[in-house]
Protein backbone atom coordinates (compact mmCIF):
# COMPACT_ATOMS: atom_id res chain seq x y z
CA UNK A 1 0.00 0.00 0.00
CA UNK A 2 2.46 2.44 0.79
CA UNK A 3 3.92 2.27 -2.72
CA UNK A 4 1.09 3.96 -3.69
CA UNK A 5 1.78 6.77 -1.66
CA UNK A 6 5.47 7.22 -2.51
CA UNK A 7 4.58 7.33 -6.31
CA UNK A 8 1.97 10.39 -5.81
CA UNK A 9 4.81 12.06 -3.58
CA UNK A 10 7.06 11.70 -6.84
CA UNK A 11 3.81 12.54 -8.82
CA UNK A 12 3.46 15.71 -6.86
CA UNK A 13 7.21 16.42 -7.18
CA UNK A 14 7.03 15.73 -10.65
CA UNK A 15 4.04 18.57 -11.53
CA UNK A 16 5.70 20.97 -9.19
CA UNK A 17 8.97 20.99 -11.32
CA UNK A 18 6.98 21.19 -14.07
CA UNK A 19 4.62 23.89 -13.16
CA UNK A 20 7.43 25.82 -11.96
CA UNK A 21 9.32 25.81 -15.23
CA UNK A 22 6.21 27.13 -16.99
CA UNK A 23 6.43 29.91 -14.53
CA UNK A 24 9.81 30.53 -14.80
CA UNK A 25 9.95 30.83 -18.69
CA UNK A 26 7.12 33.78 -18.22
CA UNK A 27 9.59 35.38 -16.07
CA UNK A 28 11.73 37.03 -18.54
CA UNK A 29 12.81 40.24 -16.17
CA UNK A 30 12.96 39.66 -12.82
CA UNK A 31 10.51 42.53 -11.39
CA UNK A 32 7.99 42.92 -9.59
CA UNK A 33 6.49 46.61 -11.29
CA UNK A 34 4.07 47.81 -13.33
CA UNK A 35 5.00 47.01 -17.24
CA UNK A 36 4.09 50.98 -19.04
CA UNK A 37 5.05 50.28 -23.20
CA UNK A 38 5.19 53.28 -25.02
CA UNK A 39 4.38 53.82 -28.73
CA UNK A 40 5.60 56.48 -29.85
CA UNK A 41 4.12 58.88 -33.42
CA UNK A 42 7.56 59.18 -34.60
CA UNK A 43 11.23 58.14 -33.71
CA UNK A 44 13.17 59.57 -31.25
CA UNK A 45 16.93 59.27 -30.98
CA UNK A 46 18.32 57.30 -28.45
CA UNK A 47 20.36 60.59 -26.87
CA UNK A 48 17.10 62.34 -26.50
CA UNK A 49 15.24 59.48 -25.31
CA UNK A 50 18.09 58.83 -22.19
CA UNK A 51 17.84 62.73 -21.46
CA UNK A 52 14.66 62.91 -21.35
CA UNK A 53 14.90 58.91 -18.70
CA UNK A 54 16.98 60.88 -16.63
CA UNK A 55 14.76 63.77 -16.07
CA UNK A 56 11.75 61.38 -15.37
CA UNK A 57 14.48 59.32 -13.49
CA UNK A 58 13.12 56.20 -14.89
CA UNK A 59 15.22 53.12 -16.61
CA UNK A 60 14.08 52.38 -20.60
CA UNK A 61 14.70 48.96 -22.36
CA UNK A 62 14.47 48.09 -25.45
CA UNK A 63 13.72 44.39 -26.14
CA UNK A 64 15.01 42.85 -29.49
CA UNK A 65 13.35 39.10 -29.10
CA UNK A 66 15.09 36.34 -31.55
CA UNK A 67 13.29 33.77 -29.94
CA UNK A 68 10.42 33.01 -27.90
CA UNK A 69 9.92 29.59 -27.80
CA UNK A 70 9.46 27.86 -24.04
CA UNK A 71 12.74 27.09 -22.49
CA UNK A 72 15.20 28.65 -25.63
CA UNK A 73 14.49 32.51 -25.47
CA UNK A 74 16.74 34.32 -26.99
CA UNK A 75 16.68 38.38 -26.66
CA UNK A 76 18.87 41.33 -26.12
CA UNK A 77 17.60 43.73 -23.49
CA UNK A 78 19.33 47.34 -23.88
CA UNK A 79 18.85 49.78 -21.42
CA UNK A 80 18.74 53.55 -21.17
CA UNK A 81 19.53 55.47 -18.07
CA UNK A 82 19.95 52.01 -15.89
CA UNK A 83 19.89 51.71 -12.34
CA UNK A 84 22.54 50.04 -10.13
CA UNK A 85 20.36 46.84 -9.51
CA UNK A 86 20.60 45.73 -12.62
CA UNK A 87 23.49 43.15 -13.82
CA UNK A 88 24.50 43.49 -17.53
CA UNK A 89 25.20 40.67 -19.77
CA UNK A 90 23.94 37.23 -20.32
CA UNK A 91 21.23 36.42 -17.87
CA UNK A 92 21.22 33.31 -15.30
CA UNK A 93 18.56 30.67 -16.49
CA UNK A 94 17.28 27.33 -15.25
CA UNK A 95 17.18 26.67 -19.18
CA UNK A 96 20.07 25.44 -20.58
CA UNK A 97 19.37 27.27 -23.86
CA UNK A 98 18.15 30.42 -22.94
CA UNK A 99 20.20 33.29 -23.99
CA UNK A 100 18.86 36.61 -22.60
CA UNK A 101 21.71 39.58 -22.30
CA UNK A 102 21.42 42.94 -21.13
CA UNK A 103 23.43 45.96 -22.02
CA UNK A 104 23.83 49.34 -22.34
CA UNK A 105 22.70 51.91 -25.07
CA UNK A 106 25.51 52.30 -27.14
CA UNK A 107 25.29 56.36 -27.01
CA UNK A 108 28.21 56.15 -30.38
CA UNK A 109 25.54 54.79 -32.63
CA UNK A 110 22.76 56.34 -33.87
CA UNK A 111 19.48 54.87 -33.07
CA UNK A 112 15.88 55.11 -33.90
CA UNK A 113 13.19 54.38 -31.86
CA UNK A 114 9.97 54.39 -31.71
CA UNK A 115 8.77 51.65 -29.00
CA UNK A 116 10.28 51.23 -25.64
CA UNK A 117 9.37 49.89 -22.40
CA UNK A 118 9.17 51.19 -18.73
CA UNK A 119 8.68 49.28 -15.34
CA UNK A 120 7.78 51.35 -12.45
CA UNK A 121 5.86 51.63 -9.82
CA UNK A 122 5.37 55.48 -9.21
CA UNK A 123 3.02 56.71 -11.79
CA UNK A 124 4.33 60.27 -11.41
CA UNK A 125 7.31 59.33 -13.05
CA UNK A 126 5.82 58.06 -15.86
CA UNK A 127 3.21 60.81 -16.31
CA UNK A 128 6.30 63.13 -16.14
CA UNK A 129 8.12 61.07 -18.98
CA UNK A 130 4.94 61.41 -21.11
CA UNK A 131 4.58 65.35 -20.15
CA UNK A 132 8.20 65.66 -21.21
CA UNK A 133 7.71 63.65 -24.72
CA UNK A 134 4.34 65.31 -25.74
CA UNK A 135 6.01 68.96 -24.40
CA UNK A 136 8.61 68.01 -27.58
CA UNK A 137 6.24 67.06 -29.84
CA UNK A 138 5.68 63.58 -30.02
CA UNK A 139 2.59 62.38 -29.32
CA UNK A 140 2.30 58.97 -27.93
CA UNK A 141 0.23 55.67 -26.40
CA UNK A 142 1.06 54.14 -23.76
CA UNK A 143 -0.19 50.13 -22.54
CA UNK A 144 0.25 49.15 -18.98
CA UNK A 145 0.42 45.87 -17.81
CA UNK A 146 1.46 43.97 -14.33
CA UNK A 147 3.82 42.14 -13.92
CA UNK A 148 4.09 37.86 -13.79
CA UNK A 149 4.01 37.42 -10.20
CA UNK A 150 3.16 33.49 -8.36
CA UNK A 151 0.49 33.13 -6.30
CA UNK A 152 -2.05 30.94 -5.04
CA UNK A 153 -4.81 31.32 -7.75
CA UNK A 154 -1.92 30.64 -10.38
CA UNK A 155 -1.40 27.35 -9.11
CA UNK A 156 -5.18 26.16 -8.03
CA UNK A 157 -6.10 28.27 -11.71
CA UNK A 158 -8.68 26.11 -13.59
CA UNK A 159 -5.92 25.20 -15.97
CA UNK A 160 -4.52 22.85 -13.73
CA UNK A 161 -8.28 22.00 -11.66
CA UNK A 162 -8.22 18.36 -13.79
CA UNK A 163 -4.79 17.35 -12.10
CA UNK A 164 -6.19 18.87 -8.22
CA UNK A 165 -9.46 16.62 -8.58
CA UNK A 166 -7.36 13.68 -9.88
CA UNK A 167 -4.82 13.92 -7.80
CA UNK A 168 -7.85 13.97 -4.35
CA UNK A 169 -9.63 11.09 -5.89
CA UNK A 170 -6.19 8.96 -6.06
CA UNK A 171 -5.74 9.94 -2.40
CA UNK A 172 -9.00 9.61 -0.82
CA UNK A 173 -9.85 6.04 -2.27
CA UNK A 174 -6.10 4.91 -1.21
CA UNK A 175 -6.75 6.32 2.06
CA UNK A 176 -9.90 4.68 2.17
CA UNK A 177 -8.37 1.04 1.13
CA UNK A 178 -5.67 1.39 3.78
CA UNK A 179 -7.79 2.00 6.56
CA UNK A 180 -9.51 -1.30 5.54
CA UNK A 181 -6.11 -3.00 5.06
CA UNK A 182 -5.13 -1.72 8.58
CA UNK A 183 -8.18 -2.61 10.18
CA UNK A 184 -6.81 -5.07 12.51
CA UNK A 185 -4.39 -2.94 13.98
CA UNK A 186 -7.30 -0.36 14.53
CA UNK A 187 -8.90 -2.87 16.55
CA UNK A 188 -5.82 -3.74 18.46
CA UNK A 189 -5.57 0.14 19.02
CA UNK A 190 -9.17 0.44 20.01
CA UNK A 191 -8.68 -2.06 22.95
CA UNK A 192 -5.97 -0.84 24.18
CA UNK A 193 -7.93 2.18 24.85
CA UNK A 194 -7.00 4.39 21.79
CA UNK A 195 -9.15 6.64 20.89
CA UNK A 196 -10.83 7.21 17.49
CA UNK A 197 -9.33 10.55 16.23
CA UNK A 198 -6.24 9.56 17.76
CA UNK A 199 -5.83 6.53 15.83
CA UNK A 200 -6.75 8.00 12.61
CA UNK A 201 -4.16 11.08 12.70
CA UNK A 202 -1.43 8.01 13.41
CA UNK A 203 -2.19 6.10 10.93
CA UNK A 204 -2.55 8.68 8.15
CA UNK A 205 0.76 10.88 9.53
CA UNK A 206 3.26 8.25 8.96
CA UNK A 207 1.68 7.90 5.61
CA UNK A 208 2.09 11.56 4.80
CA UNK A 209 5.21 11.35 5.95
CA UNK A 210 6.11 8.40 3.88
CA UNK A 211 4.74 10.68 0.95
CA UNK A 212 6.62 14.20 1.66
CA UNK A 213 9.95 11.76 1.66
CA UNK A 214 9.48 10.63 -1.84
CA UNK A 215 8.79 13.79 -3.10
CA UNK A 216 12.19 14.90 -1.49
CA UNK A 217 14.12 12.46 -3.46
CA UNK A 218 13.22 14.78 -6.78
CA UNK A 219 13.02 17.93 -5.20
CA UNK A 220 15.92 18.21 -3.50
CA UNK A 221 18.45 17.30 -6.50
CA UNK A 222 16.36 19.74 -8.90
CA UNK A 223 16.63 22.35 -5.59
CA UNK A 224 20.23 22.23 -6.11
CA UNK A 225 20.53 22.53 -9.59
CA UNK A 226 18.25 25.51 -9.09
CA UNK A 227 20.34 27.38 -6.62
CA UNK A 228 23.72 26.89 -9.10
CA UNK A 229 21.73 27.82 -12.36
CA UNK A 230 19.30 30.76 -11.40
CA UNK A 231 19.40 31.05 -7.44
CA UNK A 232 17.15 34.29 -7.93
CA UNK A 233 14.25 31.74 -8.85
CA UNK A 234 14.71 29.35 -5.63
CA UNK A 235 12.27 31.10 -4.14
CA UNK A 236 9.70 30.87 -6.24
CA UNK A 237 10.63 26.91 -6.49
CA UNK A 238 10.06 26.36 -2.71
CA UNK A 239 6.72 28.63 -2.53
CA UNK A 240 5.24 26.18 -5.05
CA UNK A 241 6.53 22.80 -3.62
CA UNK A 242 5.22 24.26 -0.14
CA UNK A 243 1.99 25.26 -1.78
CA UNK A 244 1.58 21.19 -2.80
CA UNK A 245 2.65 20.06 0.42
CA UNK A 246 0.24 22.10 2.31
CA UNK A 247 -2.72 21.04 -0.09
CA UNK A 248 -1.90 17.26 0.53
CA UNK A 249 -1.80 17.98 4.01
CA UNK A 250 -5.42 19.39 3.69
CA UNK A 251 -6.77 16.69 2.23
CA UNK A 252 -4.92 13.72 4.62
CA UNK A 253 -6.15 15.99 7.69
CA UNK A 254 -9.67 16.06 5.75
CA UNK A 255 -9.30 12.10 5.33
CA UNK A 256 -8.67 11.75 8.88
CA UNK A 257 -11.20 13.64 10.33
CA UNK A 258 -13.37 11.75 8.17
CA UNK A 259 -11.66 8.17 9.23
CA UNK A 260 -12.32 8.67 12.73
CA UNK A 261 -15.85 8.31 12.14
CA UNK A 262 -15.16 4.94 10.54
CA UNK A 263 -12.91 3.72 13.18
CA UNK A 264 -16.31 4.80 15.67
CA UNK A 265 -18.28 2.22 13.96
CA UNK A 266 -15.62 -0.61 13.94
CA UNK A 267 -17.07 -2.94 16.47
CA UNK A 268 -14.97 -4.26 19.34
CA UNK A 269 -15.93 -7.82 19.67
CA UNK A 270 -16.07 -8.35 16.24
CA UNK A 271 -12.18 -6.87 16.14
CA UNK A 272 -11.45 -9.59 19.25
CA UNK A 273 -12.81 -12.30 17.32
CA UNK A 274 -10.41 -12.34 14.60
CA UNK A 275 -7.97 -11.59 16.61
CA UNK A 276 -5.89 -14.91 17.54
CA UNK A 277 -4.66 -14.50 21.28
CA UNK A 278 -1.82 -16.77 22.25
CA UNK A 279 -1.82 -18.15 25.93
CA UNK A 280 1.64 -18.90 27.48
Amino acid sequence: MKKIFAGTGILVALFSIFFFLLVADKMVYYNNEAIYDFDLSKSISGQELKAFAEKAEVTIRLVDFKNTSFGKKELDVTFINPDSSIHLGKQPSVFPKQNIVYQVLDEKIQNEIKYFTIQNNDYEKIEKMKSSLEKNGYSLDILKDEPIKFGVGMLFSSLNIGFFALLTILLILSIATYYVYRLKEIGVLKLNGWSNSKISFRLLFGLLIHLYVFGLLCIIPFGIYVVFSDVSKIVLYVQIYFLLCSFLAFVFILSAVVGTFFIYHVNRKDIRKRINFKII
